[in-house]
């Protein structure tokens, strides 16, 4: 699993966190109607008491929402003098660093988690994000920071056309804008699919994966775009688990400014996906 760094705040996509605690009830601190003794999250209201990672905490308060770790442990900024940035050590890319945070997660567990896109082509159900064949969607508000990072843990992927993807993306949607990090057919007919980084309009970068995708066989796809507000530069880095192996490309970006939004796009492909994480390190103060 990739190590992503960054501090614990969900939207509401996360499940019906809007509900109101009920102060009269001492049994149901978050009153979401599930009692304390029984609640995966006793403090935040989750009345759906999804937990995607499995590991007894619910999505709203894991700090690993989906890497199981119940001890929920967050300890290495401290040991380098640093608050806890409130991403569990599990999953935490940059350990030393706080102020990150957790900016969106999506289980993908209820229909609703479809207002926060614009697009067309997906479809939720048991569990996942469904498409077939073409899908896009982008995000419907933006993640400002001047780093963002997009992982998508996927149940599955067929293709069904010799030019078929599947792609991530953040500062835009990855068709039209923005940059994205993409899994790919056999193009050159060697047995493996590709991984390709694309920055439109800018650089590219691109490898094998050195072998095939099987359909039901699960894939983490994450592309991570950080910007040095100092030096006025960027870097944008791709990186695909699958069956073991990690492979992993990056291109310096074209410009420094950051936009926030992300997307994700298949075309001639069926894909199952299980979730979609979005981290974001902080703008700078004068941001």
């Amino acid at each position: 699993m990739v190590k992503l760094g960054l501090a614990l705040a969900m939207l509401a996509a996360c499940g019906d966190s809007a509900a109101t605690a009920d102060a009269g009830d001492p049994n149901d601190l978050d009153g979401d109607g599930i009692a304390n003794a029984d609640d995966n999250c006793p403090r935040d209201s989750n009345a759906n008491q999804h937990d995607e990672d499995g590991d007894g905490i619910g999505d709203v308060c894991d700090n690993c929402p989906t890497v199981a770790n119940a001890n929920q442990s967050d300890l290495t900024e401290q040991g380098l003098m640093q608050f806890p940035d409130g991403v569990g050590d599990a999953c935490d890319l940059r350990p030393a660093l706080g102020g990150d945070k957790l900016a969106a997660f999506f289980p993908f567990a209820t229909d609703s988690e479809a207002d926060a896109w614009l697009g067309s082509g997906w479809t939720i159900a048991t569990d996942a994000v469904h498409a077939d064949a073409t899908a896009t969607w982008a995000s419907a508000r933006n993640a400002p920071g001047l780093g963002i990072a997009a992982e998508a843990l996927v149940a599955s992927i067929a293709w069904t056309d010799p030019a078929g993807s599947f792609t991530v993306a953040v500062d835009g949607n990855g068709l039209t804008s923005g940059t994205a990090c993409t899994v790919a057919a056999d193009r050159d007919a060697d047995g493996a699919d590709e991984l390709d980084l694309t920055e439109l309009g800018a650089a590219t970068a691109h490898a094998s994966l050195g072998t095939a995708i099987t359909a039901g066989k699960p894939l983490a796809l994450t592309v991570w775009r950080l910007i040095d507000d100092l030096h006025h530069t960027g870097k944008v880095t791709c990186i695909v688990h699958y069956g073991g192996a990690t492979k992993q490309v990056a291109i310096t970006t074209a410009d420094d400014i950051w936009v926030g939004t992300y997307g994700l796009a298949a075309t001639g492909a069926t894909v199952d996906t299980s979730s979609l994480a979005i981290y974001t390190s902080p703008l700078p103060p004068s941001k």
